[in-house]
């Protein structure tokens, strides 16, 4: 049962990184935030960042107590994919085409010959 727990605690932590991630990028973009200063966009995205790390490392922590170094970073990846295929459609209103599908499919083979030391 202390796996389960570990489990799902790992999951909403990432869910919260991912929301920390996509939330401070899009707010970068809004009308009212381009035109503000260098310094307020720095504070904002340190703050945010230093945020999603506070999250970030707690979750890798706790998934490594059951995921292997290269799973965890596979793990990473999935859900940043999902959370940014996410925002595109939902948030930014844009179609996901098949250029994304295509980087991801990239992205995803490389990690895997990575993971299995295919070429040497």
């Amino acid at each position: 049962m202390t796996n389960f727990k570990n489990i799902v605690l790992w999951f909403c932590l990432n869910s919260i990184v991912i929301f920390l991630f996509e939330f401070a990028l899009f707010y970068q973009l809004t009308p009212e935030v381009i035109n503000r200063s260098f310094t307020h966009k720095l504070v904002f995205t340190e703050l945010f960042a230093t945020l999603e790390w506070m999250v970030l490392i707690p979750a890798i922590h706790i998934g490594s107590n059951f995921l292997s170094v290269i799973q965890i970073t596979l793990a990473s990846f999935i859900y940043s994919t999902i959370g940014q295929l996410g925002a595109n459609y939902y948030i930014l209103n844009q179609p996901v085409e098949l250029d994304d599908y295509v980087g991801i499919l990239i992205i995803f083979i490389g990690i895997l010959v990575s993971t299995f030391k295919v070429i040497g």
